[in-house]
């Protein structure tokens, strides 16, 4: 059905009409909003598809995170030093690599996707690291990512069967990064030619992630992938340091307490959906055994039942055992009085399977002597020779 308009402050769904009520109410905190602002480097058009600069605006766009992405021909150097994330372009200048080196101090994040060999220098100045040697790629048809780190956080999305699946992504050319001088270099990613596809560099107190190809559509399928966006929002909340916390849990989940502020003096404690409060040890909670809406400071999650719980139906002995749910005798009685009847079906199985074959072998005997007594006939039938 279509979604129901959604008043302001409204936290819970509630159906009517429903005999059972006990699960007739779901309850929703919508994630907070964050700002973030986008610098990229680079003098491509924001409306050109073969260009970088198209893919990272529509990237960011209606999101629950409020980002501005700024260009260098739209934005002054200080938009960009105080941006939470930095992405270059093709063929930055010299203030473009001050202006990534004062982000890289500020703790923040650089992408630097290679669009061409020659831009080893400027990821040699970037990075402090003189001699970097990039070079072309021969790709025989497409290069695909085959080693990926999920542990890592740029990843941690993707790590579970359903999504960890990246060999649907088609690279046409990408540049061999020689990182061997490179002692802090972390390679999260490669092409299944071994070669690295994707390398985190501490620089001072930010980081920059090294992208061996680009996401033009000239280098890669990158950009019209499913993964792209996940990935930018990672490196942008990595950057920024925004704790990705989840609003929706079940009933019995462990609910991390990282992305709560308490004001000063405030104690720690969380206010429980029946107003009562109680107080927390750590920084976990383990305790939601109510639905409801619960408040840890200035953070706020719902927590809801199992949807296996509105499954009220009965369920047989043979999943209850396999449950580990303890049966009295009574159980164990039907138990027997099923096996027996199992046994008999077996039995009634058999005999009709015998009688379905003595079937056979009479109608087999018929027939030949059906025959017999017409090969007889017909030969008494025939005139003797002259």
């Amino acid at each position: 059905m279509p979604a129901p308009p959604r008043p302001a402050g409204a936290d819970s769904l509630i159906l009517s009409g429903d005999k059972v009520d006990f699960d007739n109410v779901a309850w929703y905190v919508a994630p907070s909003g964050q700002h973030a602002v986008v610098a990229y480097l680079g003098n491509e058009a924001p409306d050109n598809p073969s260009e970088s600069l198209y893919y990272v605006r529509r990237a960011f766009e209606q999101t629950n995170m409020a980002v501005r992405v700024v260009s260098s021909t739209n934005s002054t150097p200080t938009e960009a030093v105080d941006s939470t994330l930095l992405v270059t372009g093709k063929g930055i200048t010299d203030e473009g690599v001050v202006l990534s080196r004062k982000s890289l101090a500020a703790g923040k994040t650089v992408i630097f996707p290679i669009h061409d060999a020659n831009e080893a220098a400027t990821l040699s100045a970037i990075i402090s690291q003189p001699n970097l040697i990039v070079t072309e790629a021969v790709v025989p048809n497409y290069a695909i990512l085959s080693q990926i780190e999920f542990g890592h956080p740029l990843f941690a999305a993707f790590n579970d069967p359903r999504f960890s699946d990246f060999t649907k992504i088609h690279f046409w050319k990408y540049r061999k990064m020689n990182f061997s001088a490179v002692t802090n270099a972390h390679v999260l990613a490669k092409f299944d030619s071994g070669d690295p596809a994707l390398v985190e560099v501490p620089v001072e107190k930010g980081r920059v992630l090294v992208l061996a190809t680009s996401w033009i559509p000239k280098d890669s399928q990158f950009a019209l992938s499913s993964k792209f966006v996940p990935l930018l929002f990672a490196a942008l909340e990595q950057s920024a340091n925004i704790p990705s916390a989840a609003h929706q849990y079940l009933v019995g989940d462990t609910i991390p307490l990282n992305a709560g502020k308490l004001a000063q003096d405030q104690p720690k404690e969380i206010s429980l959906p029946d107003s009562k409060r109680k107080a927390v040890e750590g920084d976990v909670f383990n305790e939601a055994t109510t639905p409801g809406i619960y408040t840890f400071g200035d953070f706020k999650f719902a927590v809801n039942m199992e949807p296996g719980e509105s499954r009220i139906g009965p369920i047989g002995f043979d999943e209850l055992q396999s449950l580990g749910v303890p049966l009295g005798k009574t159980a164990d009685l039907n138990t027997a009085r099923a096996i027996d009847r199992q046994k008999h079906l077996l039995a009634t199985d058999l005999e009709n399977r015998q009688k379905l074959w003595r079937n056979f072998v009479i109608a087999a005997l018929a027939f030949v002597m059906i025959e017999s007594w017409m090969a007889g006939r017909l030969s008494r039938n025939v005139p003797a020779a002259t």
